[in-house]
């Protein structure tokens, strides 16, 4: 147990953005599975949890916890709901980063999750189809953020084309249109008018996104900004008075040419991309390389 525990904070702590974000979610629904097990046992009260947690539309309950608007993303209604969302999430993600950077897919992620959830906000207040009584409504669920990466990526590489199972292959801009019907196809017919318009509110930023990224403007770098602000105090600082000695020569004539090596098919392999999609096609990481490589 504790083997698998430590090598899951090994992932975690190495792994992509992408990763962190789908270990987040994964990870507080087995939480909250087991809370649930744990309180229905003791025949206790479980909707503090979803009152605490979840976004209403009731501005009352919105400004008193504002948290909400991003707590909301990480809690699911069943497995189905936390699967797909994942699935997306990973397949959209994974072309993201092969041409845009992790912090670009972390800042609009949570873009997207703040403006489809204020999004839901101000429709539910705004909307006369919505006649019950504003503290009727709220959502969980990650859609919004999903939203916002897929279609950001759409946006900007629309004719990268994906294999489907049983379908073949399809662009990715008739992937995400799909996605964007089929939310105003059930608008008003399964009951969650609320989280439709969440998704919607998701894919608008990352339509703008991708567009304002066309124009090398990056509207999710402040966001960027704001989190690693928080996450500073959590860092460990290091010691001004230690002296580090740094050696780039690698320990042995093999473990050399292994590093060579590496080095000229990374570098191959960049070219290639270049050549088939441009520079641009190039995420921060890749040209960063290319870039060091050239000044050796």
């Amino acid at each position: 147990m504790n083997e698998a525990l430590d090598r899951l904070k090994y992932e975690f702590s190495k792994g992509t953005s992408l990763i962190k974000i789908i270990y987040l979610n994964v990870g507080v629904f087995i939480f909250m599975l087991v809370l649930n097990f744990i309180l229905r046992l003791f025949n206790a009260d479980q909707s503090f949890i979803w009152d605490w947690f979840s976004l209403h539309a009731d501005g009352i309950s919105f400004l008193t916890k504002p948290w909400t608007i991003l707590t909301y993303s990480v809690f699911h209604s069943g497995f189905g709901h936390v699967f797909f969302n994942m699935i997306l999430l990973y397949l959209s993600g994974q072309i993201f980063l092969q041409y845009l950077s992790e912090k670009q897919l972390f800042s609009l992620y949570f873009l997207g999750v703040i403006v489809g959830g204020l999004f839901f906000v101000v429709a539910i207040n705004l909307f006369p189809l919505f006649d019950n009584p504003i503290s009727h409504y709220r959502i969980i669920g990650a859609s919004a953020g999903v939203m916002a990466v897929l279609i950001a990526i759409a946006t900007y590489v629309p004719n990268y084309t994906v294999r489907l199972f049983l379908i073949g292959n399809v662009k990715l801009w008739q992937l995400a249109a799909f996605f964007i019907f089929l939310d105003f196809l059930n608008f008003t017919s399964d009951g969650n008018e609320g989280g439709h318009l969440s998704h919607i509110g998701g894919a608008i930023i990352g339509y703008i996104y991708a567009k304002q990224l066309r124009n090398n403007k990056d509207i999710g770098n402040w966001l960027n900004n704001i989190f690693e602000n928080i996450s500073k105090p959590f860092y460990k600082k290091k010691n001004p008075f230690t002296k580090v000695y740094r050696n780039d020569k690698p320990r042995n004539d093999y473990d050399y040419n292994m590093s060579k090596r590496d080095e000229e098919e990374k570098i191959d392999d960049i070219l290639g991309k270049i050549s088939k999609s441009g520079y641009e096609s190039l995420n921060s990481e890749e040209k960063d390389f290319l870039f060091r490589a050239g000044k050796k």
